[in-house]
């Protein structure tokens, strides 16, 4: 039996926050394309061959040890029987190992049944959360009706068609949500009945298993001893003793052959009932689940599109909702739309031509000024540079004025010729006109 180990991922690996990675014990990865499991007959075949050979194993150390009790010679029975002992102790051994891993094996399955019941109410449970959200599109659209039905008062002939539609299947989902709710709340179900009692009793045979065992070991201590004197006399007491000691443990291995066969017993009814319950209950609950999740994925679908329609049919005409002041008159809101952007396609494009030249003339009377500037700064800074005051007023040796601002105006200019103002002008790295300095 293979154990399984699930880790959440909560960061790396671009994983979401409730993925889950399944591994198997030792680290080993899962093979996606392989099933976990499958129900198989000869998995029972298998079961069932394992406690045969277990049966074989009890029945022949018993066998052979009778078999050594019967001899005729007493001191055959004496150097032989010790070693039958041992292995009659080694066979309770054995079947007190199987008995303990067959009662792990019943934990293991109540936690992995357990565990199935768990995920299967955390599906449920987004799944109504799910739901709880597809309502309120329902509810939304049911609020949006009477707003279409004005929106569209020009189609009431298809309206009227619309009507003999039959009801939506919207109900149908929220009533399969609610059948898999109450299903997934049967405790005939959810709960195997007797699984507690049924552990406590197991535990209760391994005690005593394990008790019989250790009675074994002391009939087995008590026959291999060596004793202090052996004479003929002696030999044929101590034989009896060793025969007795034999017919006990005989018992004691029914005993446990018998608790054997009440473990593999409770294992196959437990594995017969989580198997009914997984082909029943939790295979129903879960296509139920996923088909309510198609259906809803399915009207998510058709309200997106609905809602797309119907703002395609709000952008194409005016309502009265939307338009209150024109409540007097049926307008149309693409018509207007479309006279209006003619209208300033042609506006600009008659204001184009007057900035071009203005910018122009802008242009050549900033050019013609910065020229007319720079010359009187550098006939004065030719005079102050000969004359001592110079060290009063130092700075006066640059006397070219700030030309950027001269290239920002010529640049504005031939960007607004081009069509394109305002993007020529920032992509430059320009400062916008309402942080511009002249100085």
């Amino acid at each position: 039996m293979d154990l399984y180990n699930i880790f959440y991922v909560n960061r790396g690996h671009l994983l979401a926050l409730d993925v889950p990675v399944l591994l198997i014990s030792g680290g080993e990865t899962l093979d996606a394309d392989k099933r976990r499991s499958s129900r198989h007959e000869r998995d029972e075949v298998i079961c069932s061959q394992e406690i045969n050979e277990l049966y074989h194993i009890i029945d022949d150390a018993i066998d052979q040890a009778m078999r050594v009790e019967s001899c005729s010679d007493p001191h055959t029975i004496y150097l032989t029987l010790p070693e039958k002992a041992r292995q009659c102790r080694q066979a309770a051994q054995t079947a007190i190992h199987s008995c303990a891993q067959l009662a792990q094996e019943h934990q293991l399955l109540h936690q992995g049944w357990l565990a199935l019941v768990s995920n299967m109410d955390d599906s449920v449970s987004r799944l109504r959360k799910r739901a709880s959200r597809f309502q309120q599109h329902v509810e939304k659209v049911q609020q949006q009706r009477e707003k279409a039905v004005l929106l569209l008062h020009d189609f009431d002939a298809v309206l009227d068609q619309l009507k003999n539609f039959g009801e939506s299947d919207a109900r149908v989902t929220s009533h399969t949500i609610d059948k898999v709710v109450e299903q997934s709340r049967d405790m005939n179900y959810r709960e195997i009945k007797g699984m507690n009692k049924r552990l406590t009793q197991l535990d209760h045979y391994l005690t005593q298993a394990e008790g019989r065992e250790k009675k074994i070991a002391e009939y087995v201590n008590l026959i291999v001893q060596t004793p202090s004197r052996i004479d003929q006399g002696y030999l044929q007491e101590l034989i009896s003793d060793h025969r007795h000691h034999m017919s006990k443990i005989y018992d004691e291995l029914k005993e446990i052959r018998n608790n054997c066969t009440s473990f593999y017993k409770s294992k196959i009814e437990v594995l017969t009932s989580v198997r009914n319950r997984l082909n029943t209950w939790i295979v129903q609950a879960y296509d139920r689940l996923h088909n309510a999740h198609l259906e809803m994925l399915v009207f998510e679908e058709k309200f997106n599109g609905l809602k797309q329609r119907l703002d395609l049919v709000r952008q194409i005409k005016f309502t009265y909702l939307e338009m209150p002041e024109m409540s007097s008159q049926s307008s149309y809101e693409a018509p207007v739309v479309y006279a209006t952007a003619v209208c300033e396609v042609l506006r600009r494009g008659a204001f184009h031509k007057e900035f071009s030249m203005w910018h122009a003339l802008h242009v050549e009377k900033c050019t013609t000024f910065s020229a007319e500037e720079s010359q009187i700064r550098a006939q004065f800074t030719s005079k102050m540079e000969r004359h001592f005051l110079r060290v009063l007023f130092p700075g006066w040796s640059n006397s070219s004025i700030n030309t950027l601002m001269i290239y920002k105006i010529i640049f504005f200019s031939e960007c607004s010729r081009s069509g394109t103002v305002f993007e020529g002008y920032i992509s430059a790295g320009f400062p916008t006109p309402k942080h511009t300095v002249l100085h």
